[in-house]
């Protein structure tokens, strides 16, 4: 229905309960998705559901992060690498960026990480065949 037709009452007191208190979801469930991937591997993804605008800092460094460290530690120890995080807010987030620092990983200052350029992060290739495997039903 569109605007608020159907949803007024000249008698409040008869309006039933389910009609009078029925509570909206604000925000629907999100499918939140984390992997790191490198020309030698791709790491263990991290898959959960959450509620809420977006993800933050502390869910990225709780959920996330313990799993590129693990990714590091197994293929990378020895290497030169960098971690290339997309912009999100929660991947440069005063806290992450801390976290990151206290580890000592590498990764591209947020000055150097340009939007809108999918093909420089390889990552982004998969999320594009993630996205279209979901919404084609795939």
């Amino acid at each position: 229905m569109p605007g608020n037709a159907g949803f007024y009452s000249s008698n409040k007191a008869a309006a039933p309960p389910d009609v009078k208190f029925r509570s909206k979801q604000k925000f629907a469930t999100k499918i939140l998705v984390w992997l790191a991937l490198s020309s030698k591997c791709i790491s263990a993804p991290y898959i959960g559901s959450m509620k809420g605008p977006a993800i933050d800092a502390d869910v990225y460094i709780e959920k996330c992060l313990p799993k590129l460290l693990t990714f590091i530690n197994e293929y990378h120890r020895h290497d030169k690498y960098i971690f290339w995080p997309d912009l999100a807010s929660s991947h440069y987030a005063k806290k992450t960026t801390e976290w990151l620092n206290e580890q000592k990983i590498p990764f591209v200052p947020k000055r150097f990480n340009p939007p809108n350029v999918p093909k420089a992060r390889p990552i982004e290739d998969f999320w594009s065949m993630l996205a279209n495997k979901v919404y084609n039903n795939g």
